[in-house]
């Protein structure tokens, strides 16, 4: 089942034992385009407190009710590692998380290996990125601007981001296209500007984007 990933900001987030926050974002993995956290204000119960839940939290999404439900519950929810959402996650933040939640790791767990030297800054996971810094990115295709990405179509199984979304009504008279997310080749978050893998041709030729025309019809351009 396909949704714009947009729809799900705003939608309540429900502990196990009742209500705990505000989904305000997602972090997705811009090599693999998959879903990996929400990014989840809690304020109500702790002031000015975000949490980072991953996708394998998630029981139930109700498009009705706007609620997200998740298989945790409220205590050990405001009790997690504490992660600063404003800098970058780094693996030993996602390792924090992993072992307190007891979720399975997305990376490759190495064994056996001698401890690394420590460094003065930790490393962070260079293809996690929120979808709300990157749609605000300008979008530069070979040759020229195309516009923003306004949206990403997400497979709930499996919360693939398969097709990205493209206002490119200031660019192209072609209005907002669907573009499969693997033509999204480079995210460089100094200069705020997204690469394509096309050029503004090739962009134009993608299918117009209708909201009300059945989203699984564009699963064809990925095909």
């Amino acid at each position: 089942m396909l949704n714009p990933l947009k729809e799900l900001l705003g939608h309540s987030i429900h502990a196990s034992d009742g209500p705990i926050g505000v989904l305000e974002d997602v972090y997705f993995d811009d090599a693999r385009w998959v879903m990996r956290y929400l990014v989840v204000d809690i304020g109500r119960f702790i002031h000015k407190r975000k949490v980072l839940l991953s996708t394998e939290s998630i029981d139930d999404i109700d498009g009705t009710l706007k609620t997200v439900s998740i298989n945790h519950t409220r205590e050990e929810i405001k009790h997690s590692p504490d992660i600063d959402i404003c800098k970058p996650v780094y693996r030993q933040a996602e390792e924090q998380l992993a072992n307190y939640y007891g979720w399975v790791v997305h990376w490759i767990p190495q064994h056996d290996l001698p401890e690394p030297s420590p460094d003065p800054m930790p490393t962070g996971d260079l293809h996690l990125r929120s979808m709300n810094n990157v749609c605000s990115y300008t979008l530069m295709a070979f040759d020229g601007r195309v516009g923003q990405i306004t949206d990403f179509l997400v497979d709930h199984d499996g919360w693939h981001l398969p097709l990205a979304i493209l206002d490119t009504s200031h660019y192209l008279p072609v209005g907002p296209v669907v573009i499969p997310s693997e033509h999204i080749k480079g995210i460089r978050v100094e200069d705020r500007e997204i690469s394509l893998a096309l050029n503004k041709d090739e962009v134009a030729h993608f299918p117009h984007f209708d909201p009300t025309h059945p989203l699984e019809e564009y699963l064809a351009v990925h095909a």
